[in-house]
């Protein structure tokens, strides 16, 4: 944030100020900035180090933001003369540029498609009826956004289910390879990024990327070779709780979620018989009291001192204790059954009734289409991932750059109309 002031309003009479915790869509200076462009007065480092500072939660940094910014403004709301001394004009051109792409992208989000939605249903089947990815490339030639809507396809029926293709040899693998390929023909180096989804994953050979990371492994890896920058466009784990609590979304419930989306890669890795070690690296991702989760380091130590099988026991016991709760998220999906079920000698393991078709419950049944709480939860969490996501392509974008995006396509499906009003927002500019 600039020391410098922009020029301020004629009258001295205090304006409305928006609150940066409502406007808030997962940066911090973003909703920070957005409150001062409503007053036209700008804070310096020294009055955000002494007044709020960093420390602390997302929520109590914008708690003091909002306590002390209306008083700091009305201290410098004064009358002052028409002709602004001082001001850097080329201050003033930029701030006028980031306030318009700022508008821009609001207005554009109007034009989101909530998932489930009767728009988002016919979209979706039309994505889905030739069983291939979708490429969009929006603007023009010199300023675009390229979006590359993934796909998994089951290759005995060639119909396109629910997930992320993880077979090297799938065609959908190939043709991204060839958008990649058509991107970086039509595109400068200089304005290269790519953008995928979920966490960086890095692997040097092209199958092993795939297989351990399904399509952002695979884009990851074809950015890496091509030393393009790569962006998560996902929000921070500590935005995500904190954003979804605000949502009235308890960490439990949370936790419900992100277990059920991992059962499927879980069992398929072969680690079936220490599901605890998953659910308790979930759990201490969402900061719940009494998991931890195990470096690499503290991971060799407890092999290399004999401790595994103590801390599987261990494990086994905490995590049981979180059963009933998850359970109970489950349950009105499941005919009031269990998913998750302690064995005999005490591990934690999925319900044998549902483990054949984990795929189908998981992804089907306990994500966003529903009527039940977990379900309301799922869609909850995508519209907020959305919105993010959004803005990491529009930061992108508006820095410069003509970012290739690929992601899964209910998330395409749901962002493109909102990308597109953006993009042609941005063109009539």
């Amino acid at each position: 944030m600039s020391q410098e002031q922009f020029p301020r309003p004629e009258e001295a009479s205090l304006p409305d100020i928006p609150r940066s915790r409502e406007v808030f869509r997962g940066d911090i200076n973003d909703a920070v900035i957005q409150t001062q462009l409503s007053t036209g007065v700008e804070i310096d480092k020294g009055w955000w180090d002494s007044e709020v500072g960093n420390h602390g939660s997302t929520e109590s940094i914008l708690d003091r933001y909002d306590a002390a910014y209306p008083e700091y403004v009305e201290q410098h709301i004064a009358p002052q003369p028409q002709e602004c001394v001082g001001v850097d004009e080329t201050e003033v051109a930029e701030h006028n540029v980031e306030e318009m792409n700022r508008q821009n992208e609001e207005e554009a989000w109007e034009s989101y498609t909530p998932i489930g939605s009767d728009e988002y249903e016919q979209a979706n089947q039309e994505r889905n009826k030739d069983g291939k990815i979708e490429v969009e490339k929006l603007g023009d030639d010199e300023h675009s956004i390229t979006l590359v809507a993934s796909i998994k396809v089951d290759p005995e029926t060639g119909q396109a289910i629910s997930g992320h293709e993880n077979h090297p040899g799938a065609e959908s693998m190939r043709d991204t390879e060839a958008a990649f390929d058509e991107y970086l023909a039509d595109t400068p180096p200089e304005q290269r990024v790519v953008i995928y989804e979920g966490d960086e994953r890095l692997f040097e050979d092209r199958d092993e990327s795939i297989v351990q990371a399904a399509d952002s492994g695979l884009v990851q890896h074809l950015a890496t070779k091509e030393h393009i920058p790569t962006v998560s466009g996902e929000p921070t784990e500590a935005e995500t709780t904190d954003i979804m609590e605000r949502l009235g979304v308890s960490r439990e419930e949370l936790l419900a979620l992100y277990v059920a989306r991992g059962l499927e890669p879980q069992l398929a890795s072969g680690e079936t018989d220490f599901l605890a070690g998953y659910i308790n690296y979930q759990a201490a991702r969402l900061g719940i009291e009494g998991f931890h989760d195990y470096s690499e380091s503290e991971k060799q130590e407890i092999v290399a001192g004999g401790r595994l099988d103590e801390l599987k026991a261990e494990l086994n016991q905490k995590v049981s204790e979180l059963l009933p709760t998850l359970n109970e998220l489950y349950q009105p999906i499941l005919d009031n059954k269990d998913l998750l079920v302690i064995s005999d000698d005490g591990s934690i393991g999925v319900n044998s009734e549902f483990a054949d078709n984990i795929a189908e419950i998981a992804m089907d049944r306990l994500n966003w289409s529903g009527e039940h709480r977990l379900n309301e939860v799922a869609k909850l969490s995508m519209e907020m991932r959305d919105r993010v996501i959004f803005h990491r392509i529009i930061e992108a974008h508006s820095s410069g750059k003509n970012p290739f995006v690929v992601y899964g396509g209910s998330h395409i499906v749901t962002l493109k109309p909102a990308l597109q009003a953006y993009s042609e927002r941005q063109q009539n500019s």
